[in-house]
């Protein structure tokens, strides 16, 4: 009788018990795995979900083996298999996980850091630590803040160098801001969705200047030709007439006045914080 399950081998031994599809002998997922892997034959190949070792496989730059508990095929933890998601690539090779007392030692260094440099933070997950001040998940920046000058409370840690995605956590390029001045950051930076919002977007038709020139001159109610009139501005402006209105009531661009008012006073801010700085080093 003919067999009716794929004929493909695994590399412990077992036999793949999948329904053969192909004349090859093969099931639908063996067929599909030389496509995957170069074009290597399935034969010997580690099923998926199934663990080659107890222990995490991966060896670091430096020679040093992982050790982990493994929990994915084939044979990596959990660090190593974030690892690889985040840089699209084996973790075999990859910068050596240093322990919860070296990360902690170095945000303890940025903290009495007196070079004008970013200090980066490399590896996986640099943005975040648990070993630290409060013992849970924790931004790295915050935790060297908290560090140098205790709890900052609901301000968050910004960087005057735009390089926190970087893993940049000196002292001396962190300052305290809220939400609105986190965003002004963003899009001075060119990160995130702000980088592209208003004039900078390809489909837009007004400046920031005609935007607040329009809140300035809307009269609600007024007819138009009045001057001030829906009609009359969106003429002038070439858009449209119930633009005007939500422009006017802030429902569109409505971040402008977070701006300004984040803008007001951020050069103080910043000189006060490296007064700050440059008396605690």
């Amino acid at each position: 009788m003919a067999q009716i399950t794929c004929v493909v081998v695994f590399a412990d031994g077992t036999r793949c018990d999948r329904r053969r599809k192909y004349a090859t002998g093969w099931c639908h997922a063996c067929d599909g795995w030389p496509r995957r892997n170069g074009g290597k034959d399935p034969n010997g190949r580690t099923p998926k979900g199934r663990l080659e070792s107890g222990t995490c496989l991966v060896t670091f730059a430096n020679g040093a083996p992982c050790g982990r508990p493994a929990r994915y095929a084939p044979g990596w933890c959990v660090n190593c298999w974030k690892w690889s998601r985040e840089h699209g690539t084996s973790p075999h090779g990859r910068p050596y996980v240093r322990s919860n007392g070296e990360v902690r030692a170095e945000l303890e260094a940025a903290a009495r850091v007196s070079g004008d440099g970013c200090v980066i933070l490399d590896g996986l997950g640099y943005r975040w630590t648990t070993d630290t001040v409060t013992g849970s998940q924790i931004n790295a920046a915050r935790v060297v803040w908290m560090l140098a000058n205790g709890d900052p409370g609901d301000d968050q840690v910004l960087h005057t160098c735009h390089r926190g995605d970087d893993g940049c956590i000196s002292i001396r390029h962190l300052y305290l801001g809220d939400q609105a001045r986190n965003m002004l950051d963003m899009a001075e930076a060119g990160r995130g969705s702000t980088a592209s919002r208003g004039e900078l977007s390809p489909r837009a038709k007004l400046t920031r200047d005609q935007v607040l020139d329009i809140r300035r001159r809307y009269v609600k109610g007024a007819r138009y030709p009045h001057p001030g009139s829906a009609r009359a501005l969106a003429e002038e402006f070439g858009i449209s007439r119930d633009y005007v209105p939500e422009l006017a009531a802030a429902g569109r661009w409505a971040w402008l006045e977070d701006d300004a008012a984040a803008h007001e006073g951020h050069t103080e801010m910043l000189i006060a914080q490296t007064v700050h700085v440059v008396a605690t080093t």
